[in-house]
């Protein structure tokens, strides 16, 4: 019994090795080749990533491990100062020593514009600034208080806080300041242009959009501005918004180094990428991106239209695998994101299948011949329960959709066929009644007169109907 036991464990592991082996790390890099591309090449890489982080074949490594980390060194440090001065104001007003905590909290105050790139929420800069108020009404300086909670209010309405330095008459006054502010509503405008554009812009530590973006309704005061994009160290700044005018803010990003080395050769690669071929650009990149296969695309922008020019290619085999490319119009419908998945798995799909089969039989020299395109819509092209494309999918891997296209199909075949015997029988009866009324040199006609000998249609490429698999 041991004995089994042990057997069962070493075909569970070794299966589990194969699975782990089987599945490849893939990243993806889409590359604008015009100014209005930007924001829609940002918005492909997290459809793209999705699509690839859902496939049971594939390892996604994100454009932030494969582009370098974003996170400026500098931000990081500045939080650090930040997190000791405020600990140790918090220590100081706890022992009475008012002036030595007020002096830590202005100088963490002053640190926040520097660690601005690194804090992902506005909790700290509203820690310390409740803290410097509640200091300053201790001193007496009512004004001072009120201003620093205007700050904290601005960023978040409902921040929650407890500590000593705050007493009922703290409360009270932080109290009427917020109802002060609901019922007012004092707002303002900031307008965000970052260079490059297409970054993604958090404000208090809210997502609210791309950039160039100009947002309307912000409550007057400070607030925390973020800026990301995948290949460029973060930007951070703290705003300050008025009812005067609006406030712009137009933060310069700045390449990882990781990044840079892959820009060098975008010309190259973007280039290869259209032509569907590779080259030496596009060994240096998957060098670069430390992975065994990318899908690499490349966007353009006319009008209301999106172009992707999308392929996948392994940097182990050194071959182009699979190819597509798409126009999008406008995202009217909201579901330009489920397009470009759905877009992205069929790539993958593709690879996978001609991979698995050396030889690909086709229907018919179409993909798409016999299909209205309408069954895609019901269709969940992920890849975790198919893992191939469903139109092309082997036996062993189709669920019960493809069954039953299957056992329709197989009746189909069985009615065509029984229709086809029965107009040759027709057919010979009919020849025998006239070879009996012709002269008897007219041969009679079989039902191999009816057998269609055309040459099948030519194999596709491949599943996606692209151009064959291209070796650099």
């Amino acid at each position: 019994m041991s004995k089994r036991l042990g057997v069962i464990a070493c075909a569970i592991m070794l299966l589990c090795s194969a699975n782990a082996l089987a599945a490849r790390r893939v990243a993806v890099l889409m590359l604008p080749q015009d100014p209005k591309s930007h924001v829609s090449a940002s918005k492909f890489v997290e459809y793209l990533e999705e699509a690839v982080d859902q496939h049971r074949d594939c390892v996604l490594r994100r454009s932030e491990d494969t582009l370098g980390d974003s996170t400026p060194i500098a931000a990081i440090s500045a939080r650090k100062k930040i997190r000791s001065a405020v600990s140790q104001a918090k220590r100081q007003i706890n022992a009475g020593d008012i002036d030595m905590a007020e002096e830590n909290l202005r100088a963490a105050l002053n640190e926040f514009s520097a660690a601005a790139a690194a804090l992902d929420r506005c909790g700290e800069v509203c820690d310390a600034l409740i803290h410097l108020a509640g200091v300053e009404f201790l001193k007496g300086e009512e004004n001072a208080a009120r201003a620093a909670i205007s700050d904290v209010l601005a960023m978040d309405s409902s921040f929650k806080f407890d500590g000593a330095a705050f007493d009922k008459s703290f409360m009270l006054i932080y109290r009427e300041m917020q109802d002060r502010m609901t019922r007012q509503g004092r707002l303002g405008t900031l307008v965000v242009q970052s260079s490059p554009p297409g970054a993604r812009v958090f404000i208090d530590g809210e997502e609210r959009g791309f950039s160039p973006l100009t947002l309307d309704h912000l409550p007057v005061g400070k607030h925390l501005l973020r800026v990301e994009r995948a290949g460029y160290l973060t930007y951070g700044q703290i705003v300050e918004v008025s009812e005067a005018g609006s406030a712009t803010a137009r933060p310069r990003l700045t390449p990882t180094e990781e990044f840079s080395e892959i820009a060098d050769n975008i010309e190259g690669l973007s280039r290869d990428i259209d032509r569907k071929r590779g080259s030496r650009a596009l060994s240096r990149v998957g060098a670069k991106l430390q992975v065994e296969r990318a899908l690499l695309g490349t966007i353009r922008t006319e009008g209301g239209r999106v172009r992707l020019n999308l392929i996948l290619a392994d940097f182990t085999e050194q071959a182009i695998l699979s190819s597509a490319s798409r126009t999008f119009q406008e995202d009217e419908y909201g579901e330009i994101g489920k397009e470009v998945q759905r877009l992205g798995t069929r790539v993958i799909n593709a690879a996978n299948y001609a991979s698995h089969n050396n030889e690909i039989k086709a229907d018919s020299s179409d993909p798409l011949d016999h299909r209205t395109g309408m069954e895609d819509w019901g269709e969940e092209d992920r890849g975790r329960d198919q893992g191939f494309d469903s139109y092309s999918a082997p036996p062993e891997r189709r669920d019960r959709d493809d069954r039953d296209r299957d056992r329709k199909s197989d009746k189909k075949k069985k009615k065509k066929k029984s229709q086809s015997k029965k107009r040759s029988s027709d057919d010979d009866r009919y020849d025998d009644r006239r070879e009996r009324s012709s002269s008897p040199s007219r041969s009679s006609s079989s039902s191999d007169d009816f057998r269609d000998d055309a040459p099948p249609p030519p194999p596709r490429a491949n599943s996606m109907g692209d151009e064959p698999v291209e070796s650099w």
